[in-house]
């Protein structure tokens, strides 16, 4: 079993805890908080009952606390987006408490009282956000769970970890279990059409935003111009532009914007598109066996620095934020990893085992900023290396256990 980074043991607030579907959130939660009263939304008739009555959410909890004599009471809503009411209950609840009283806490404890703290999960806000809810008014934490990062797979003995495989599969842990991976991307894929795309009613064309989703998906890694992509759909540019906003709302797209503090050389403006997994780009434009040294393979392996890279910010006690780097007269850098505005390491990713003297030139010319900014080079050479001039090359498991072992302390 995988050994997920991400932590509630010592959980003192309520969380939404977002993150694409299938990403391990449920069955992380099930192990670290195996007492908690869940309610799964994605259970029909669940789904059904609470639809209807939203009051009755609160009937079950009561209900869950009068089995219980604690005083803490952790309470998972599994897909909370499904029944956006059930968050004003929620608020309630964490205001004002629940007023009646019951005996297996000797009919001296006030419910009032209790402290209750709320796991509310959900693989896209976008619903949320579309009704106008105010997400518990900063009562609640806000969390993104996300792929399988390199020391996650590490974890589990069991499994047998490889680069190559990463790079094409991704690292969504019931996919990563299959025995047939192409026909789980199918699945998976068509789910998020009909669930996301259809029932929400969000485009009006639905065979035109497949053809866009595939566009989309071959623009991993490469900076964004929504005016070039409404040219080849034969769209508006306001339409392309909607169309990028409804996969970042429901968290299958992500946008990386350009670090823009450096002086000797001018800053790009516009950021940067990545799907959230680098499988799921390969399964949607179909490239289920991409081999080493093509330019699909370096597209992808970009891809997947970049998850394990997003899930190191996004886990880090401290607010790691994550950029790329491109002046206008083309100098580039692939990730900036920076901490209060000042960057900490710049990272190129190169699909090669030996990498040529061009392939530092754009770290070079980032440190003329900033002369303090750790430098590398992360690539498939077989033992790591610190060159005359600072810069580590090494592979992913080396680098990436060195960023570690800095950010999650």
């Amino acid at each position: 079993m995988f050994k997920r980074t991400f932590r509630v043991e010592n959980l003192e607030e309520s969380i939404f805890l977002f993150g694409p579907r299938q990403t391990g959130k449920s069955t992380w939660l099930k192990s670290v908080l195996p007492d908690a009263l869940t309610i799964d939304l994605l259970q029909p008739k669940v789904l059904r009952e609470l639809s209807r009555n939203p009051e009755l959410f609160e009937d079950q909890i009561r209900h869950f606390v009068n089995l219980k004599k604690e005083q803490r009471f952790y309470v998972v809503v599994d897909e909370v987006q499904r029944i956006p009411d059930l968050i004003d209950v929620v608020q309630s609840i964490l205001v004002n408490g629940i007023s009646k009283k019951i005996d297996n806490l000797g009919g001296k404890a006030d419910l009032k009282k209790l402290e209750f703290i709320f796991v509310l999960t959900g693989s896209s806000p976008r619903r949320l956000l579309k009704v106008g809810k105010n997400l518990l008014g900063g009562r609640a934490g806000w969390k993104t769970f996300h792929p399988l990062m390199i020391s996650e797979l590490l974890s589990d003995p069991e499994f047998e970890f490889s680069a190559a495989e990463m790079v094409q599969w991704g690292g969504m842990p019931a996919l990563l279990r299959s025995k047939s991976k192409r026909t789980w991307f199918e699945n998976y894929i068509e789910v998020f059409l009909e669930t996301e795309i259809r029932n929400e009613a969000l485009v009006r064309n639905l065979a035109q935003f497949e053809r866009f989703l595939k566009i989309a998906a071959s623009l991993v890694s490469e900076q964004l111009v929504y005016r070039a992509v409404a040219s080849d759909l034969g769209v508006s540019e306001k339409t392309v532009t909607a169309w990028f906003q409804i996969l970042v709302d429901t968290l299958l797209g992500e946008l990386l914007p350009c670090f823009s503090l450096t002086v000797k050389r001018k800053p790009v403006q516009s950021p940067k598109f990545f799907l959230f997994d680098c499988g799921v780009a390969n399964a949607i434009l179909g490239r289920h066996e991409i081999s080493e040294g093509t330019r699909e393979y370096a597209s992808a392996m970009e891809s997947w620095v970049y998850q394990n890279l997003k899930a190191l910010c996004g886990y880090s006690p401290r607010k790691y934020k994550l950029f790329y780097w491109r002046s206008t007269d083309k100098a580039e850098v692939d990730f900036i990893v920076a901490l209060n505005d000042l960057p900490i390491w710049a990272i190129e990713v190169k699909s090669t085992t030996i990498p040529k003297p061009s392939h530092f030139d754009g770290l070079l010319k980032f440190r003329e900023d900033f002369p303090e900014v750790n430098l590398a080079l992360v690539c498939n050479v077989h033992q790591p290396s610190l060159r005359q001039d600072g810069i580590f090359v090494s592979d992913f498991v080396t680098l990436f256990r060195k960023l570690e072992g800095m950010m999650m302390n």
